[in-house]
C-alpha cells in the first residue's frame, strides 16, 4: 500500500481532507497498543493537486525505555527476562506485571534509567540489544523459568564482569553449582499489591546495594573463576579479616596464617580443586594484620 490517500478514497470513500487525521490517529493508536511496526508518513502533494500519505515501514526499534528518573542521573539499568509464560505456574502477562509493578519501580527508586529488549521487536538477540547489555551501568535479569535467551545475555554480561542483579520468584529452582554463594533477590510471585509492596523496598535496597558494591572483589565472574577449595580458602580469608576488625587488641588478631604447605596438603586432598589460588586470595588469607 504505497499510497494510503488513494487507498482511503477509493476503497473506504473517504474523503481527502481526512486522510491526514484519519493517518495521524491511526499511527497513534498503534503506538499506544505497542502493535506499531514503525509506520513512518509522507505527505505532499498529488499530481498537483490532491494531498496524499505515502506509507514507509521500518523495523521497531530494538530496546525501549521503561523509565527515566527526574534527576537525570545518568546511570541506566537494562532488565533482561522473559517475555512469554511458558510454564503454568505463571498466567498469561505474569512477567510483564513483574516489569511493571516490581523491576521497572524498583530500578527507578535506585536512580536509573530502565531500558529493556522490545516486546514487540524480532525473537532475534539483536546487536542493539547485545551493545546496549554490555553498555548499560547495570543489569537485573530475572532467572523465572531459566528462560535461554535471558540465560545467554546474562552469560554475556558475567563474562565481562559487568554489575548485574540477579531476580527470581520464589519457587524457581537453582541455576548454578554455586548458586549458595551468588546472592539472587526472591519475589512473591503472587504479585498482590500487598506483596509488591513488601517486595517493592527491599528490592530497590538491593538493588541500591548491587551498584554500591560494584567495585567489589565479590564479582559474579571472580567467584565463578574460583572452584571448590578456591571458595573454601576466599571464604575463609573473608572471616579472617572481619574477626581482626571486630577485636582491636593487637594479641587478639594474631590468627594463624594458612602456610603454602597447608595449601598443597589439601589441594592434594581434594579433587575438586582444579586451579592454583589466587595470589591475592591467598594473600589476604595468610595476612596477620
Amino acid at each position: 500500500m504505497k499510497y494510503l490517500s488513494n487507498t482511503l478514497e477509493n476503497q473506504f470513500g473517504l474523503p481527502p481532507g481526512v486522510h491526514a487525521d484519519f493517518s495521524r490517529l491511526f499511527r497513534e493508536n498503534c503506538d499506544f497498543l505497542r502493535i506499531s511496526k514503525g509506520f513512518t508518513t509522507k505527505t505532499g502533494e498529488s499530481n498537483g493537486k490532491r494531498p496524499t500519505t505515502e506509507i514507509t515501514s521500518s523495523e521497531p526499534p530494538a530496546t525501549v525505555t521503561l523509565a527515566e528518573p527526574i534527576s537525570g542521573t545518568g546511570k541506566v539499568a537494562f532488565v533482561i527476562m522473559p517475555f512469554v509464560e511458558r510454564e503454568n505456574a505463571h498466567p498469561e502477562g505474569f512477567f510483564q506485571e513483574v516489569q511493571r509493578s516490581l523491576l521497572t519501580p524498583a530500578a527507578l527508586d535506585a536512580g536509573f534509567k530502565v531500558k529493556t529488549a522490545n516486546r514487540q521487536g524480532s525473537d532475534l538477540i539483536q546487536s542493539t540489544i547485545i551493545n546496549d547489555l554490555l553498555d548499560a551501568d547495570l543489569v537485573i535479569a530475572d532467572l523465572t523459568e531459566h528462560n535461554p535467551n535471558v540465560l545467554f545475555e546474562l552469560g554475556v554480561r558475567i563474562a565481562k564482569d559487568l554489575p548485574t542483579v540477579l531476580v527470581k520468584a520464589v519457587g524457581t529452582g537453582k541455576i548454578f553449582d554455586v548458586d549458595n554463594v551468588i546472592r539472587v533477590y526472591e519475589y512473591n510471585p503472587n504479585l498482590w499489591r500487598t506483596s509488591v509492596e513488601e517486595d517493592l523496598p527491599k528490592l530497590t535496597e538491593f538493588i541500591r546495594g548491587a551498584w554500591e558494591s560494584k567495585e567489589s572483589d565479590r564479582t559474579y565472574m571472580k567467584i565463578l573463576r574460583l572452584s571448590g577449595m578456591n571458595v573454601f580458602f576466599y571464604e575463609v580469608a573473608g572471616i579472617q579479616r572481619s574477626a581482626r576488625n571486630l577485636n582491636p587488641h593487637p594479641a587478639s588478631r594474631r590468627l594463624a596464617p594458612f602456610s603454602h604447605t597447608d595449601v598443597h596438603i589439601a589441594a592434594e586432598s581434594s579433587q575438586e580443586f582444579t586451579e592454583p589460588l589466587d595470589r591475592e586470595f591467598f594473600q589476604a588469607a595468610s595476612d596477620d594484620g
